[in-house]
């Protein structure tokens, strides 16, 4: 969070676009307190870094793998750097794992 700009645009995995503050992001890390990104490679070119590596959480903080509500999933992210702050943030990946462990389908409301 200190690193986004004052108008982050952060582009989700669906590509949704939402201008992201840090009550957005709090959200998100209420819903998976433990996320986390391991990163396996990067590659950077004016300014812009597309970042390459696993992606993992749990649901409310469920955890242990195996169990219900964890999720770990390949991930690439594609984050536009101005100045030294990110001005854009993006996630690709299958975000189904991610749904399940909420008790959600990709196609469920």
């Amino acid at each position: 969070m200190a690193l986004a700009g004052p108008s982050l645009r952060f582009i989700d995995a669906l590509g949704d676009v939402y201008a992201l503050t840090g009550e957005g992001w709090r959200s998100y890390f209420d819903m998976f307190p433990d996320y986390r990104i391991e990163v396996d490679g990067l590659i950077e070119s004016a300014g812009t870094v597309a970042v390459f590596g696993i992606a993992s959480g749990s649901y409310r903080g469920r955890r242990k793998r195996g169990v219900e509500g964890y999720w770990r999933i390949p991930t690439a992210w594609k984050a536009v750097v101005r100045g030294a702050r990110v001005s854009e943030w993006r996630v690709f990946c299958d975000i189904e794992p991610m749904l399940r462990s909420a008790g959600r389908g990709r196609f469920q409301s």
